[in-house]
């Protein structure tokens, strides 16, 4: 269970720089188009295009993740028909994995937040 919650750890901090770069493109892209840089807005657009093709990588990852963990827990009798979210996991694992899971799980889903905030106001 170790080894996946450091799988899990690394992926989630993954995601985590992806959004902060995606964020900075949001923003980017708005004073880009507060200026009418066609040129930069467009170089923004194809940044985007490939964070976001990151991004579902890293989801299929995350999803292939689950699906070890509850193969895990069935393996370890620790049950099965529970949703595998990160705080779902946490409660399966020891310190210090279980702390670093819920820091990093908080910080992507602050950066997750203002992603979409920016997103909304372009």
């Amino acid at each position: 269970m170790d080894k996946l919650a450091l799988e899990l750890i690394n992926l989630l901090r993954e995601m985590l720089e992806s959004q902060r770069r995606l964020l900075a493109i949001a923003i980017n892209r708005r004073e880009a188009m507060q200026a009418y840089d066609m040129d930069r807005i467009n170089a923004l657009a194809e940044q985007e295009k490939t964070e976001t093709q990151r991004g579902a990588q890293q989801e299929q990852k995350r999803n292939d993740l689950a699906i070890r963990f509850r193969q895990e827990t069935i393996r370890l009798g620790m049950g099965a028909a529970v949703p595998f979210s990160v705080s779902e996991i946490t409660k399966r694992c020891q310190e210090p994995a279980r702390s670093q899971l819920l820091v990093t799980a908080a910080e992507l889903k602050s950066v997750v937040e203002q992603v979409e905030r920016h997103t909304r106001i372009n």
